[in-house]
């Protein structure tokens, strides 16, 4: 009788196909700004995004600039986007950019494994009362309209720190103690004194 289940169950699981197993492929961002350091409303300067396939198959990018924390709560950073794209990165027909800014859900198509791809964005800064606020990409893995298993979390996201103005430098004022406060004005006192007939 266990024989016959035996062969049974054999037969069943060479009659049943395979299931294809899930593609896996670790995807990684990284960015950088020229000009670095302070840029000022106005400034115009370009954003590099970098997205690696470490493999093990192949797969598509698909990134996106994140809303991040200041003052007045989430916002994204004062940048204006001129439009002048570098690199094979092609808009996605779903999602949509923030109001005046042409930075939407962005894609890299078929990174083979152990490759990367590069994407170059022009921006200006646009008048602000901001000193600071981080700038952050994030970004996962696609095969079409499939997500892939990313087994690497740790690089989906970057950031980078904009300084938009200078705080000015802070210089000590002088304080006179009140012995030096006393003397200045008898020194006055004499002065003033001197000077009538």
């Amino acid at each position: 009788m266990i024989r016959w289940f035996v062969l049974f169950a054999l037969a069943l699981g060479l009659t049943v196909p395979a299931q294809a197993q899930q593609r896996v492929a670790d995807i990684g961002i990284e960015v950088r700004i020229e000009p670095p350091g302070v840029t000022p409303p106005g400034t115009e300067g370009i954003v590099s995004i970098t997205i690696t396939n470490d493999g093990p198959d192949i797969g598509a990018g698909v990134f996106r600039w994140n809303q991040t924390g200041d003052v007045t709560g989430l916002s994204y950073p004062p940048l204006e986007f001129l439009g002048r794209i570098v690199g094979p990165c092609t808009i996605s027909s779903f999602g949509q950019p923030p109001i005046g800014d042409n930075f939407g859900l962005h894609q890299v198509r078929d990174i083979p494994p152990g490759e990367t791809r590069v994407c170059t964005y022009g921006f200006r800064v646009l008048e602000t009362t901001k000193l600071k606020q981080i700038a952050r990409w994030s970004v996962f893995a696609r095969d079409g309209l499939n997500l892939l298993d990313d087994p690497n979390d740790t690089n989906n996201a970057d950031e980078i720190l904009l300084t938009f103005s200078g705080l000015a430098d802070i210089r000590p004022v002088p304080v006179l103690s009140w012995f030096g406060l006393f003397t200045l004005v008898l020194l006055l006192g004499l002065a003033s004194i001197r000077r009538m007939p």
